[in-house]
């Protein structure tokens, strides 16, 4: 797969993304918060793709190794994220 077929729908995504947060009514009542929401968002939806796509271009090759990697992307993600997750990551480390 190119990095073209990659970029163009993520790009497309992206701003029909952005718009949709800049059409969005909390953000003009809290604006902090919104943005704050959408970075947690964000940072969940691009683990979600990176662990998808690992797992798409291994084919059949996935291993323990692919396994272990993808457990750590969706780690770091909740160890950033914060709040309620936070408990469901306490369990894996």
């Amino acid at each position: 797969m190119s990095k073209k077929a990659i970029l163009l729908p993520g790009a497309i995504l992206g701003g029909f993304t952005g718009f949709g947060c800049y059409m969005h009514p909390a953000l003009l009542q809290d604006p902090k918060s919104f943005a704050i929401g959408y970075r947690r968002y964000m940072r969940e939806v691009t683990a979600g793709l990176r662990i998808g796509l690992s797992y798409k271009w291994a084919g059949d090759n996935v291993t323990s190794e692919l396994h272990k990697k993808n457990a750590k992307i969706c780690f770091d993600m909740m160890k950033t994220n914060g709040g309620m997750y936070i408990k469901a990551g306490q369990s894996i480390s």
